[in-house]
């Protein structure tokens, strides 16, 4: 992080880093602490030349940042609209480019000035300023004629000039408009990489927009490989951001401390948080979902316990592209989520929405659940499922209904090969000595219906008599909230690498609840 304060534009700031990063360059690297900002400074130049950072604070006027020729807005625009203005101007006729005329041109003008005005007084003279430049160069004539120009075109909503919008409507054509210049460019560069930084951008905003817009800020992320760094109060945005990061830094005099989370699983994550880190009711989330599925209900849901879940499904349906996969953390927000979500989707007046499948694992104390009150009788858009396995089939049971479950967990309910392969090498990796002599006494059980590793219907099975009541050791393991998660991974890996077809039969459950094609 380094840039300009306000007291000192030309120098250097680094925030809260500044110290701490003046002394690593100091004590590491440089002899002196007058090198170290010296250092520092030459990379301020090379970054300030590499970027553009583009900061929409929420307290400014939309209407002024809406204007084409404002110099925020043309970061924005692409590099080959902004080169060619160039070469027009920098292209010579009979010797000589129109810059290089404009110049000379001005020149003679001001010889002549400084020629009359030294003859009332000799002391006068028009000069320029020592170390500045002295002529104008194509790109300050471009910066004019774009200032020039993009007056002649106003934006309008529905022929009601900007500023005579709502301050909600005047906030979301902001990200409009930066979005549709972004994505005009395409694959065109600007002349430097964008960083768009936005102060809160559902601020005053319908609730019915705020999904859109953050879905936009996203794609400029995620497709077009822009930089997003957003401030928000707006806990529906958790859908969309999964790619994205919460940083939390604290600032203890000359020390700074940085606390990353992933958001592809911020509700689970959310219990290792800082105190200072709050997130609001699920709410926001229902309502963002709810909003989500009415605008596009050609796209699925599935709502999952954990990020490992999320792993496993969005490699099993990796051939579905119209399913959303959100991780909630734990059975008890699969639970809440699905039942603030479950009246507005089982209401009668309401129009076509999409899917959503609420899947839980079923763990060794669960508990009952009451099914909420129905609008609906027969409710094709929303389902509340717990897996299970019956005599080496996978099942989605309604947990509302009476029936006799028995322990199953999304890890239960893989292909067994490819399960059991990647338990195998997460021991390897990260296992203790003891524990991978321990698997080199089990075997992979070759005919396994099932990923189970408990019980007598496991799909490992002791080569060694001598072991076979040690085979908790391995259960544990794969068992841990510390190794579940790359388990998961591994067995992503394992499956791609695979040179035969790896079956999935949960695949098939969902795709037939959902009712979905590819």
């Amino acid at each position: 992080m380094i840039g300009t304060s306000y007291d000192n534009p030309k120098g250097v700031h680094c925030a809260t880093f500044k110290g701490a990063i003046e002394k690593e360059l100091e004590n590491k690297l440089l002899k002196d602490s007058t090198q170290a900002k010296d250092a520092l400074m030459d990379v301020k130049k090379i970054i300030h030349g590499l970027y553009s950072y583009l900061y929409i604070p929420v307290e400014e006027a939309p209407n002024e940042l809406l204007k084409l020729q404002n110099t925020t807005m043309q970061q924005l625009l692409n590099k080959n609209i902004l080169s060619e203005i160039e070469k027009i101007l920098n292209k010579k006729t009979n010797g000589k480019s129109i810059v290089t005329l404009i110049n000379d041109n001005l020149d003679e003008f001001i010889n002549d000035v400084n020629t009359i005005i030294s003859r009332i007084d000799s002391k006068y003279s028009f000069m320029s300023e020592a170390g500045n430049k002295k002529n104008l160069t194509a790109k300050d004539i471009r910066e004019k004629i774009l200032e020039a120009y993009f007056p002649l075109r106003t934006l309008k909503a529905n022929n009601h000039r900007i500023e005579q919008l709502s301050s909600g409507e005047q906030r979301k054509a902001i990200i409009d408009v930066a979005y549709s210049i972004l994505l005009a460019n395409g694959d065109k560069e600007t002349e430097r990489d964008i960083i768009l930084a936005i102060d809160e951008p559902e601020t005053s905003m319908h609730i019915s927009n705020c999904f859109n817009q953050f879905l936009m800020l996203e794609e400029l992320a995620r497709t077009h490989q822009r930089q997003v760094m957003i401030t928000t109060h707006w806990y529906g945005f958790l859908p969309i951001a999964q790619n994205g990061r919460l940083h939390h830094i604290l600032s203890t005099g000359n020390t700074a401390k940085v606390d990353t989370f992933s958001l592809y699983n911020v509700l689970e994550e959310r219990r290792s948080f800082p105190d200072v880190i709050e997130l609001k009711s699920m709410y926001d989330l229902a309502t963002s979902i709810i909003t989500y599925m009415r605008a596009k209900p050609e796209t699925s849901w599935i709502i999952c316990e954990g990020s490992d879940d999320k792993v496993y499904l969005e490699y099993i349906l990796k051939d579905y592209n119209s399913i959303s996969i959100l991780p909630v953390g734990g059975c008890g927000n699969v639970v809440k989520l699905y039942q603030l979500l479950y009246s507005p989707l089982t209401e009668k007046t309401e129009g076509k929405d999409g899917k959503a499948l609420f899947l839980m694992d079923t763990d060794l104390l669960y508990k009952s659940i009451n099914k909420p009150l129905e609008f609906s009788s027969n409710s094709s858009s929303i389902f509340l499922r717990r897996l299970q396995i019956d005599k080496g089939e996978i099942k989605l049971l309604d947990p509302c209904n009476p029936n006799i479950y028995s322990q199953t967990e999304m890890e239960d309910c893989l292909n067994p090969r490819c399960y059991y392969e990647a338990v195998m090498k997460a021991i390897h990796n990260s296992g203790n000595s003891k524990l991978k002599s321990l698997s080199k006494k089990y075997s992979f059980v070759e005919d396994a219906k099932v990923s189970v590793l408990r019980g007598d219907d496991s799909c490992i099975r002791a080569i060694d008599c001598k072991v076979i009541s040690q085979k908790s050791q391995i259960v544990d393991f794969a068992e841990s909230s510390e190794n579940k998660y790359t388990i998961a991974k591994l067995y992503r890996e394992i499956c791609e690498q695979s040179s035969d077809k790896v079956e999935h039969k949960l695949k098939e459950c969902i795709i037939k609840l959902l009712d979905i094609s590819k």
